[in-house]
This record gives C-alpha cells, structure tokens and sequence, in this order.
C-alpha cells in the first residue's frame, strides 16, 4: 500500500530527496531538466504552503512528490485560462527505485483530487527540450496545447487534460482520510480554540470558494476542507480536514469539556 499526503514542514528532507533524485536521474540519462537540482529554500514555501504532495511506500520511504495549486503562472497560461478552474501540477517526481507506474498513478490521483474539488482542468508546463516527457503524458490522454518559449525559462511545454474521477487511483494511494465526509455529517469541532459539535453544510475548495449567507466566519485554507455550522452558535466556520472527527471517542471527551 502507498500513502499519500501534504507534506509537511518536517518531511522538507523527504520531499528534496525525491526531487533531486530525479533531477540526478535526468542528468544521468543526458537530460538537461533540472540542472541545478533543488535546495531547501526554494521548496520551503511551497510546503509551507501546504502545495506539496509526498507519496510513501509501505516501508514508509518517500517515494514520490509533486507540487499542486491554483495559481497559473503567467509566464505561461493566458489571462483568460488563468480565470479557469485549473489545478496546475509541477515538480512531479520519483525516486528513481519507486515502484513501477509511482510517478503515473500520482499524476492520476492529483486528477481525481482535482475533480473531486471541482476543478474543470489539471494542467502542466514540461521541460521544452525533454520530448520523451511530451510523448509520456500524450500517451496517457493528456492534450498538448502549445510551447511558449519565455525569457529565461527552460519549460513551456504546456499540457492538460479535464479534471476526472479515477476511483482506481484514489484506491491505491490511500491518504489519512481515506474519504471526505459528505455535507450533512454531524461532526466533533476543534478550531481555533474552540472545542463542540456541528453539521458539515458543504466541501470547501480554493478553486470553488462562495461567499455564504450565513454568520461567523470567513477565509481562505490552502488546501481543501470543511464548512461546519456549529451547533451552539449557529456560526459557520471554516475548519481543516484535521479540525473534525466523527469518533464517539473524541464526541464524548467534548460533552465532558462542557460540563
């Protein structure tokens, strides 16, 4: 089984090992991707801001990275594609002993992620002089859009395919919630300070954020989550996968907290 998950500030040496063993790779094969390879703070914030994805194996080696965000960059992507929902994927990579097909299905599961987020496209700028990149994603049903060749920059090969469902993905690269809990769930709240019960009313996700009628909060998460109405206030807040839990274990030690 393979774990997947946002990496962390403290899997920062994980993620660069990946990367840079794949940028070796390259320059092993005579491919002039990723010369330099890459150095802590260059990858720092895009952790940080929760944009990078690690894949571990069994043994719990990280095997697989890539970055994912919203933010389209302009060097690349029209104005007018910027202002489409698109999940855009870069600094896709694997260990060069990952199991076959890790660094296909990682690609597969962002698609299904995409989709199930309400994306309408997954997108990509490859490295214009590595044609053995173009055919790979060309021959895993991705669309070649167009190359840009802008200054100083290396990539510009630029490739999507429409966000999708991909259940076999989402089975084989399990992650620490398996499954997004669906609008109505009744759920144990920890936020910000603040500990009760509450109903999810829908799926959170930066490409598809509404501002909603209700009272309490509002904001922005980095990656997916919750809104929850809380029951003692009516307030609807905007809470990380990790700030609620169905467990009667942790819905018991909140009645106990308000007695």
């Amino acid at each position: 089984m393979m774990i997947i998950s946002r990496a962390t500030i403290d899997e920062l040496e994980d993620v660069l090992q990946v990367l840079n063993a794949a940028a070796g790779q390259l320059q092993a094969r005579g491919i002039d991707q990723w010369p330099v390879g890459f150095s802590a703070d260059r990858i720092r914030p895009y952790v940080a801001q929760a944009e990078m994805w690690l894949v571990r194996g069994g043994d719990g080696l990280a095997i697989a990275t890539a970055r994912a965000d919203s933010d389209a960059d302009p060097d690349f992507w029209t104005p007018a594609e910027a202002q489409e929902l698109a999940l855009y994927v870069s600094k896709l990579a694997r260990i060069p002993t990952a199991p076959a097909g890790a660094g296909t299905l990682l690609l597969r599961w962002l698609t299904d992620h995409a989709a199930e987020l309400g994306y309408r496209w997954v997108r990509l700028d490859a490295w214009r002089t590595n044609t053995a990149l173009h055919r790979y994603y060309l021959d895993r049903g991705w669309t070649h859009l167009r190359t840009v060749e802008a200054p100083g920059r290396r990539s510009g090969a630029l490739f999507q395919r429409p966000a999708e469902a991909d259940p076999e993905a989402r089975t084989a690269l399990v992650p620490p919630r398996a499954k997004w809990l669906t609008p109505g769930t009744k759920v144990n709240v920890a936020h910000c300070g603040r500990r009760g019960t509450g109903t999810i009313t829908s799926l959170y996700s930066p490409a598809t954020l509404e501002v909603v009628s209700q009272r309490g909060e509002t904001g922005i998460l980095p990656s997916a989550g919750y809104w929850v109405r809380l029951d003692d206030s009516g307030d609807a807040v905007l809470c990380d996968p990790d700030e609620v839990t169905t467990d009667s274990a942790a819905r018991r030690a909140i009645r106990g907290s308000t007695h």
